[in-house]
């Protein structure tokens, strides 16, 4: 007995809806990946401590962790869950010159 593969025709708004919510989706998940890529290049990079890694970005330091606390917000306010992806404990200063001083979290006694 054949199986019916047959499908319905889709309406051509409801397929442009539904093309328009996977590109949405697919945006998001780029976002959230080029957020957790940054994380771990500074927080996690094996060849290099934080403190290197920012040192690397220079001026563009400071612009990085403002962009990427806006997208925390972003993915925050989309999932309910605002990520943060510096380790707790880690304080984040943006310099004038838009460089960041990182200061590691204190050493318990």
């Amino acid at each position: 007995m054949p199986i019916d593969l047959s499908t319905s025709p889709v309406n051509p708004l409801t397929a442009s809806v539904n093309s328009f919510w996977a590109r949405i989706q697919i945006e998001f998940n780029r976002l959230n990946n080029l957020l957790n890529d940054g994380s771990n290049l500074v927080w996690k990079n094996p060849g290099a401590v934080p403190h290197q890694v920012v040192a690397a970005f220079g001026a563009n330091a400071a612009s990085l962790f403002q962009l990427s606390a806006l997208l925390c917000g972003l993915i925050g306010s989309i999932t309910g869950t605002t990520p943060n992806p510096v380790p707790a404990g880690w304080t984040v200063t943006a310099n004038r010159d838009g460089t960041v001083t990182l200061t590691p979290p204190a050493n318990p006694r």
